[in-house]
């Protein structure tokens, strides 16, 4: 090994690395034991050798050492980064094209039917009303305490009164 080149790491990389090895060596283990025992499921089965694979990517990469299996992770990555990227400008344009026929009317139906329905429980009104970027619809919700109080009254008054 004399005339070898050695590897040095810095303190941070080391303890990186050292980190990431055991990270491997476990997930070598228990797959080792649970394949020994027969208790290993098709769900760690999948689970397992993926997390395997990528530990032994990270310690690839900083070993510089560059093997199909981090050429094919690092495609694969490349790939999934230009779909993400596709789907973004995709709704980008959607965004921008012109609006969905309908959609206010919609809106508008949906936010006064809940209010509609919180008045019609003597709840008073709805205020605040707004639909987020995703659809989600959030409002205020304001009710009175005396709101059934004075109907009850006049109720009961108007009773008397006959």
């Amino acid at each position: 090994m004399e005339n070898k080149i050695k590897v040095i790491l810095n303190a941070d990389e080391k303890a990186v690395a050292i980190k990431t090895l055991k990270d491997m060596f476990f997930a070598v283990k228990q797959l080792h034991d649970w394949i020994g025992e027969d208790n290993l499921t098709q769900e760690m089965a999948g689970i397992l050798p993926s997390l395997i694979e990528g530990h032994f990517t990270d310690i690839s990469k900083q070993l510089n050492y560059e093997s199909l299996l981090t050429k094919k992770k690092e495609e694969r990555h490349r790939r999934i980064r230009e779909a993400n990227g596709r789907i973004r400008e995709l709704e980008r344009q959607l965004g921008e094209s012109k609006p969905i026929d309908g959609l206010k009317e919609q809106l508008h139906f949906l936010a006064s039917t809940v209010s509609n329905w919180w008045s019609e429980h003597g709840f008073h009104h709805v205020s605040d009303e707004i639909f987020t970027e995703y659809g989600h619809y959030k409002a205020r919700f304001c009710f009175m305490l005396d709101k059934h109080l004075r109907q009850t009254r006049r109720t009961v008054s108007s009773v008397f009164r006959n």
